[in-house]
């Protein structure tokens, strides 16, 4: 197996980072489309596989439109819903009525516009599944739980409520897992690349035992993090006289100031821990999905995938990432993609003799659906 390696630095992107920041800004957003397409095609044209690239073919002129209709859209919904409450939440329903199409059109474009070697990749799902997916399935899920809380609201008794929120988080997590698999073999059975067609066989069985790990993931850092923290503040600081300081100081606002500031470091370090604790849960998730739906998937029952990111080193990355963005007060964003999209690609692994062999069948499509969604902050992936 040979794995996909990126070949962007962070000084290069950084100039058609800042580029596109200051053009946007000052055509009031106009030049969004634009830098939307010289950021992917960077991107894009920067990974390899056996000595060939991918590329993005799609314009700023492809994409303005519909981005144009989703910004008017979106501008006079807000108008609307300040103006108009019950006209608005029209509105609103008809818009998430839409996100099946709009994650359908969505797509269709982007595989369409995206090659590797001059060879394009097609999606010929249907609409229909689309919306069984991405509205018929969360619509049942929501009526369900929503029957569950209504019942419960005729027994006052606290086995009940402890009983309906066990029974609600594992409805969850049966109905997230689903949805993922559901999703994820949505996207993929229905991905071509030139006249090859992807395949994957997954069980909702292996999401549910994935979704498990990191809720129990969560809950022991979550712990592992009360305790540093616990520890700190009464080992370190000056617990009592903090605490006696709060509770004397209730109706002094001055008093109560001080105590925040001089304990300012350790409410950052906790916060910290918090947010810690968030990227440890998102990468176990990440890498263990990744991997399971890689290792489950094929091209034309001849090329395979495979997963090697780590969990550490994903966890690592992420942190680092954001403390490097914080510091530089955002100057760090450009190094901080580059670096993360090297760690996914280079161990993202291919077992292929030879892509070139699959012929291109490209056909032109709309970028409506594709630039809408991007508005109203409508995505899908399936890996």
């Amino acid at each position: 197996m040979k794995a996909i390696t990126f070949k962007g630095n962070a000084f290069e992107y950084f100039k058609i980072w800042i580029v596109n920041i200051l053009l946007t800004i000052i055509t009031l957003g106009i030049y969004y489309p634009w830098a939307k397409v010289r950021n992917n095609k960077y991107f894009y044209s920067n990974s390899f596989f056996d000595e060939n690239n991918f590329d993005y073919h799609a314009t700023g002129k492809q994409l303005f439109i519909g981005y144009l209709i989703g910004v008017v859209l979106f501008i006079a919904y807000t108008i609307i819903n300040e103006f108009f409450p019950i006209i608005g939440l029209v509105l609103f329903v008809l818009l998430f009525i839409s996100i099946p199409w709009l994650i359908y059109r969505s797509m269709k474009f982007n595989m369409n516009i995206t090659s590797f070697s001059n060879v394009r990749f097609s999606f010929d799902g249907e609409l229909k599944d689309s919306y069984i997916i991405y509205f018929a399935y969360p619509l049942l899920f929501l009526l369900l739980l929503a029957s569950l809380i209504f019942c419960t609201t005729f027994f006052d008794n606290i086995i009940v409520v402890v009983g309906t929120i066990i029974t609600t988080l594992i409805l969850y997590i049966i109905a997230f897992a689903f949805f993922s698999m559901k999703s994820s073999t949505y996207l993929l059975n229905h991905s071509k690349f030139g006249q090859g067609k992807f395949s994957t066989d997954l069980k909702v069985s292996k999401f549910i035992t994935i979704l498990l790990k990191t809720f129990g993931i969560t809950i022991l850092s979550f712990i592992g993090c009360t305790v540093i923290c616990t520890s700190i503040f009464y080992l370190f600081l000056d617990s009592s006289n903090i605490i006696n300081s709060v509770m004397a100081g209730v109706n002094d606002p001055t008093r109560i100031t001080a105590v925040i500031l001089s304990i300012l470091p350790f409410l950052f370090f906790s916060y910290f821990l918090l947010i810690l604790i968030n990227f440890t849960a998102i990468s176990y998730y990440i890498v263990k999905q990744r991997e399971y739906i890689f290792e489950n998937s094929k091209l034309d029952e001849e090329i395979q995938f495979e997963s090697k990111l780590k969990f550490t080193r994903l966890v690592f990355i992420m942190a680092t990432n954001m403390i490097a963005i914080i510091l530089t007060l955002g100057l760090a964003i450009p190094w901080a993609k580059i670096r993360y999209t090297r760690y996914m690609l280079s161990n993202t692994y291919i077992k292929a003799d030879n892509p070139k062999e699959y012929i291109s069948t490209t056909q032109k499509q709309s970028a409506i659906g594709e630039e809408i969604g991007d508005v109203f902050d409508v995505d899908v992936a399936a890996f």
